[in-house]
């Protein structure tokens, strides 16, 4: 019954993107008819994770290459400044709190972008602060959506597309060309405490390093740490590979709980700044990975990665390494985006279960 009510809630969800874009349109038939001109400064808004702002990146390089003498802000929420710091096509990062309007009213922004997902909140906090040309995606909705304060929203797009996407559709009206790259930054301080902590735990630069990465926001997209254990136990026999354990602070427990499975044969590396986090894949020579932002750091770094997708789609967030793997098992329930399994029982959160350890190590050997 859960299955059909999911199916149904899908169908629901498309008709109210089609109606909520025809409202939009019938209410704002003029906006937009033209292309913004003099563009001197553009304040692009993602309120979301690290995978969320990594995937904007070809967007912000596009808008630097369309617009070269203009200033771009990025504004983000906080705990997530550092993510793309140093991104040489952000002049600004900015905070996003519920003080910020004086702020931003007083940079006179002649751009607004709003990337997925958009709100009804924010494209209005752009139009009171006084952004001339606000574009983007709004939540549909009653309450939530309708994007009215947009001078151009995107058309709903209902097929599954890579998020990277997604983001350039939001920008084309523009009339911009662009890349599916992405791009971040790692300084040299962070770098060299990554080197510093491998050469403590004898970890050379000719050795073949593997990073796992088993934490995630979401319970849904998880696999078991026994499972990573025995990969783990694969990795060193066979690869003598060194294993680098990354993640949160919240993912430290688990990742212990894997380190002492291979007998202490891993470094823990969970709790590293967001910069340290890069740089550990940076090094990497292997990253395996859940569906979860250390894939995109991954593909940023063009690394061989093998990813592991079950409740997520990786039609939208697979990543973009050229040497890839990814492993969706779409026979069992898959793709339901939620993060709290609705099984019960034997098929409760099947989707990972049934992505077995012998199946992750056939696609790294695979690997080019």
């Amino acid at each position: 019954m859960k299955a059909v009510r999911f199916r149904i809630e899908e169908i629901i969800k498309v008709a109210a993107l089609y109606l909520d874009y025809t409202i939009y349109l019938l209410l704002n038939p003029f906006k937009f008819k033209r292309k913004p001109q003099n563009i001197r400064k553009i304040l692009v808004v993602e309120l979301l994770k690290i995978g969320d702002l990594i995937v904007t990146t070809p967007s912000l390089k596009a808008l630097k290459e369309k617009y070269p003498q203009a200033k771009i802000h990025l504004m983000v929420q906080k705990g997530f400044e550092d993510v793309l710091r140093g991104n040489r096509n952000i002049d600004r990062i900015i905070t996003y709190h519920e003080g910020i309007r004086p702020t931003l009213k007083s940079e006179k922004y002649d751009l607004g972008v709003i990337f997925h997902p958009g709100s009804l909140k924010v494209s209005n906090l752009l139009r009171k602060v006084g952004v001339k040309y606000r574009i983007g995606c709004a939540k549909v909705g009653i309450l939530s959506g309708k994007g009215y304060f947009l001078n151009k929203k995107m058309c709903p797009n209902t097929k599954p597309q890579h998020k990277t996407i997604d983001n350039i559709d939001v920008i084309k009206p523009l009339g911009i060309k662009i890349s599916r790259k992405l791009e971040i930054t790692v300084p040299e301080e962070a770098e060299k405490k990554v080197i510093k902590n491998f050469e403590k735990n004898n970890i050379r630069k000719k050795d073949y390093k593997v990073v796992l990465h088993l934490g995630s926001n979401y319970r849904t997209h998880e696999w078991s740490t026994e499972r990573f254990i025995e990969l783990g136990e694969y990795l060193i026999t066979n690869r003598k590979a060194k294993i680098i354990l990354t993640g949160s602070k919240k993912d430290k427990d688990k990742n212990e709980e894997v380190k002492s499975g291979l007998n202490c044969r891993a470094l823990n590396t969970a709790g590293s700044t967001i910069k340290e986090f890069f740089a550990y894949i940076k090094q990497a020579d292997l990253v395996v990975s859940i569906d979860t932002s250390a894939m995109h750091i991954a593909s940023a770094y063009n690394k061989p990665i093998v990813a592991l997708f079950g409740a997520g789609d990786p039609r939208v967030w697979q990543p973009l390494s050229e040497n890839r793997k990814v492993i969706f098992n779409d026979k069992y329930c898959t793709s339901c985006m939620k993060g709290v399994c609705f099984r019960k029982g034997k098929r409760k959160q099947e989707c990972m279960r049934s992505i077995s350890v012998n199946q992750v190590i056939q696609n790294v050997e695979a690997l080019k």
